[in-house]
């Protein structure tokens, strides 16, 4: 249950009624699923966040595409989500249009090497020599960016293709994935791409191919966290295996998790990026903060890397907690943990700092607030 803030719309300004009268009148397909005043908190792992002001989940890449250049042109504000497990929306909601990708967008296929060129040479020409290998030990997999890592971890694994283990329990689709260059035990999510679809989020909003290098994969960045296009479509280039050393390594990797992260409450995962040379969940608990609690979000007992909503927590309360997390380890140990969580919507009070005061003056980097989410 969300408090009060959460219960009441964000205001429908005029413009925003004009977007949706041009959107019956062209695309009456997208007003037939187009919801108003829809509660973020059902659609967020953390459960936690007001109303959109319009939420819409699409079924068709091109559909997506006009609509984005309808609202773009418009000037209506848009938020893209994916699986909505790397986000924290605040608690008065979001403004204009969000378009959260899943499972209507989730279609996955493998390819040969030839077919996987063929797609590439249609999309880029000239690309795929450099990029695709025509050799019998690997297979492509195409996926729709809505789809489910997990999904997409096991549709490798019951084709035998090695590669994706790691992200059996990693709870985010695979187009904010890629967005944040997702990994775990060593593994990134980059490391198996070979070429990716995005929607142009500045006009004409058109459909483009990222290919390679273009992607600028590093540490939970890609292109996408610079560009803020919509990830609509990805190829991964996964090497043949052996189906049951596969599912042992995905089970291996399962019971690390339960063993070790909070996965019976709500939350977005690790809260914090790793800093160089540290690691963020160590440092909370050396600071005695494991079970410290603002409001209904609390450090995690199991897991200080992870804030877990309790108790009706409230983006507020995580963001209160966030802040002296923060606060307390930089006192301790001058390391500035940097927020991995993505905040996304305005806050109830314009004016609150998202930062704390080193003293003297000096503020820590900004935490930026990206209106793009896993």
């Amino acid at each position: 249950m969300n408090n009060s803030a959460q219960s009441t719309a964000p205001a429908q300004p005029e413009p925003l009624n004009r977007f949706v009268t041009d959107l019956a009148r062209l695309y009456p397909e997208v007003i037939a699923d187009l919801r108003r005043a829809e509660p973020m908190s059902q659609h967020t792992t953390f459960k936690v966040g007001g109303p959109a002001a319009l939420y819409w989940n699409p079924s068709d890449i091109n559909v997506l595409g006009r609509v984005m250049q309808l609202a773009v042109q418009a000037g209506i504000p848009l938020t893209l989500l994916g699986q909505g497990s790397n986000a924290l929306v605040e608690d008065a909601g979001l403004p204009g249009l969000t378009i959260q990708l899943n499972e209507k967008l989730a279609r996955l296929s493998c390819l040969s090497p030839a077919e996987a060129g063929t797609w590439l040479e249609q999309l880029r020409p000239g690309t795929a020599a450099d990029s695709i290998r025509y050799d019998d030990s690997v297979i492509y997999v195409l996926a729709q960016s809505g789809c489910r890592l997990s999904q997409l971890a096991e549709f490798a694994a019951a084709n035998s293709l090695s590669g994706l283990e790691f992200a059996c329990g990693i709870p985010g689709s695979v187009g904010g994935a890629v967005f944040m260059n997702a990994g775990a035990y060593g593994y990134s999510l980059g490391d198996m791409i070979t070429a990716s679809r995005y929607i142009d989020t500045k006009p004409p909003c058109s459909l483009n191919c990222a290919v390679g290098g273009e992607h600028d994969f590093s540490y939970r960045h890609s292109l996408y966290e610079d560009n803020g296009a919509a990830v609509v479509e990805v190829l991964f280039c996964l090497q043949k295996g052996e189906q049951a050393e596969i599912r042992e390594r995905m089970a291996d990797y399962t019971a690390r998790r339960e063993a070790s992260q909070p996965l019976e409450y709500p939350s977005a995962g690790s809260v914090f990026r790793r800093p160089v040379g540290y690691f963020a969940g160590k440092l909370i608990a050396d600071a005695g903060l494991r079970g410290c609690r603002i409001g209904g979000a609390e450090v995690s007992r199991k897991h200080a890397g992870f804030i877990i909503n309790v108790d009706h927590a409230t983006a507020d309360d995580v963001k209160a907690l966030i802040r002296h997390i923060r606060e307390t380890v930089y006192r301790l140990n001058g390391v500035d943990l940097q927020p991995e969580v993505r905040i996304l919507g305005t806050p109830l009070s314009p004016a609150e700092p998202t930062g704390f005061d080193k003293g003297g003056g000096n503020r820590p980097a900004a935490w930026t607030v990206r209106h793009s989410a896993i």
